[in-house]
């Protein structure tokens, strides 16, 4: 009878509506798990239709354990569908590292991906430098 009523619910609604709804059911589901688990999800490329992963690790990640492992998604994931993998990838890598403001930096990892290779050693020389904070490193 609940999923009977909850399906009628769904078929009332605009789908917008209902894709930010799951989106926001699978955020609260990812913030419910710990950084290692979150993280083994994204290694095992077990992302969600919603990117809501990215949100979640962004939210929970540290520049020692998070870090490494995005920045390897933003470097292996090249593919002319990776677009929004990268794009959602990279926005939860700047916040954890503390470096929103670097947009252009940002645009090149993510977008650029023939001509990158000079941003792509800055960004891994960032979040290999131990002098970045750490005030909030959640490891």
């Amino acid at each position: 009878m609940a999923f009977s009523k909850r399906k009628q619910i769904f078929r009332a609604m605009h789908w917008k509506d209902i894709w930010e709804q799951r989106a926001e059911d699978t955020f609260e589901d990812y913030m419910n798990k710990s950084e290692n688990e979150l993280l083994k999800l994204i290694q095992n490329a077990e992302w969600d239709s919603y990117y809501s992963i990215w949100q979640a690790i962004g939210e929970k990640g540290s520049k020692k354990k998070a870090a490494p492992i995005l920045f390897h998604v933003i470097k292996s994931q090249t593919g002319k569908n990776d677009d929004l993998i990268r794009y959602h990838c990279a926005a939860a890598l700047f916040k954890i590292l503390h470096i929103e403001h670097l947009d252009e930096l940002r645009k090149t990892i993510q977008w650029d991906l023939e001509n990158r290779v000079k941003e792509m050693n800055e960004l891994e020389q960032i979040i290999n430098n131990p002098e970045l904070p750490h005030s909030d490193d959640k490891s």
